[in-house]
Formats: structure tokens, sequence, C-alpha cells
């Protein structure tokens, strides 16, 4: 009992800290459903001791630029698959977000957009940003639908749910030890 336990645990940790682990620019959201616009943000550091002075991502075949947003202080162009910023310059150590509209049309799995700093010394910085494609709400060349995510949302209840009673009946049990214990 105790191996699946932890076999569940490991599987739940890897799916919740898996996005967070794969660069240091990091887009949200991290689930883009297909045959629908998504608005995306990039939070995007500065880890370099220069200041920044552009930002380019590039999106992969499946994925469509519908619109890169200004931000202030930096000028926003578009071309094919290629969203470029440029401006800031931002400071060492600091963060900006810059938006990102895409039509997705990739059939559901993972995809990768590639992401640039550039700096004005010439150096750049590039950051892989994996996503994963799911079905839209009007895909139904997706043999994937959205009862099977309900199902896997509704496991991790179960689990969660399970995983309380275990610690409820450990600390009962505990108590009852150390009543018998004291008296």
């Amino acid at each position: 009992m105790r191996l699946a336990v932890s076999v569940v645990c490991l599987f739940v940790a890897t799916l919740l800290l898996s996005g967070a682990a794969s660069g240091h620019v990091v887009p949200v959201p991290q689930f883009l459903p297909t045959g629908t616009v998504t608005t995306m943000s990039f939070a995007v550091p500065n880890e370099r001791p220069e200041p920044m002075s552009g930002v380019i991502v590039s999106v992969p075949a499946g994925v469509r630029i519908v619109r890169a947003h200004p931000v202030k202080g930096w000028t926003a162009t578009v071309d094919r698959s290629t969203a470029t910023w440029r401006g800031g310059p931002l400071a060492h150590l600091a963060i900006e977000t810059f938006l990102l509209d895409v039509d997705v049309s990739a059939r559901p799995g993972s995809v990768t957009l590639n992401t640039r700093e550039l700096y004005r010394s010439g150096a750049t910085v590039d950051w892989p940003a994996t996503l994963t494609v799911v079905p839209g709400p009007d895909d139904g060349r997706s043999e994937v639908g959205w009862g099977w995510f309900a199902a896997i949302g509704g496991a991790g209840l179960v689990f969660a749910a399970g995983l309380a009673a275990l610690v409820w009946r450990r600390r009962a049990s505990v108590s009852a030890d150390e009543g018998r214990s004291a008296g």
C-alpha cells in the first residue's frame, strides 16, 4: 500500500512541477486549446548583468501568431511565426511581461516555443518553452475527449481524499497510543 501511495505522490509531484522547471522564461497558460485564440503571457527575467534590449518568441507549425501586444517602452512586431519586442532596456534582475495572442491548430500533444533574450552587446540567451496542446471545445478530430481530463481530475480528488483519510487515521492511531502510554 505504501508503495502505491508513494508512486501516486511522485506522479502528482512530477505533473505539478514539470512546467516550472522547463526554463527561465515562463509562459502562461501551459495548456493551449486547439481552435481558439489564446492570449499568452511570457514573464521574461533579465538574469544577465547587462540591460536586455529585446525578446523574440518563435512558434512552431500549428501555432499562428495573431498579435504581439505592445508593452510600455517596447515596440512589438510580428513576422509570420516570430514576434519581436525591442526597446526597454530591462535592467539586471528585472522582469517584464510580454503578451502574445496565438491561434492553435496543432494536434493535441507537446509543442515548443523558442524564446530568445537580446542584449546590446550582441549576447543572446535562448529558453525553450514546452507547452501542451489540448483538444478545444469544438475539436472533433481528437481521440481524447474532455472526459479523459475529467477522469484524471476525479482521480486526483479521490487520491486527495484518500490521503486525507490516511493522515486522519494515522493521527487518531498516534493519539490512541499516547493515551494508552499516559494511563
